[in-house]
């Protein structure tokens, strides 16, 4: 029994990393934060398929003067 709840804890914190590294923190510190190994979360990263892929789109110069306005509002 005690090997089961170790192994749900380990995944648990699998999952908790990679929610962090999402958030742009990165692989190396995030692993180290919460004592996994690399290889255990690039693993669990790299198999997730609801990562986000447009984080590089870029908006026309209109969208991003928009933006820019409504943030100093």
């Amino acid at each position: 029994m005690r090997e089961i709840i170790q192994e749900v804890l380990r995944k648990a914190s699998i999952n908790k990393a990679s929610k962090i590294y999402e958030h742009g923190l990165s692989l190396a510190k995030t692993s180290k934060l919460l004592g996994i190994t690399q290889w255990e979360l690039s693993e669990y990263v790299g198999g997730k398929d609801n990562m986000q892929v447009n984080l590089n789109k870029t908006i026309d110069a209109k969208a991003r003067a928009q933006m820019a306005m409504e943030f100093f509002r």
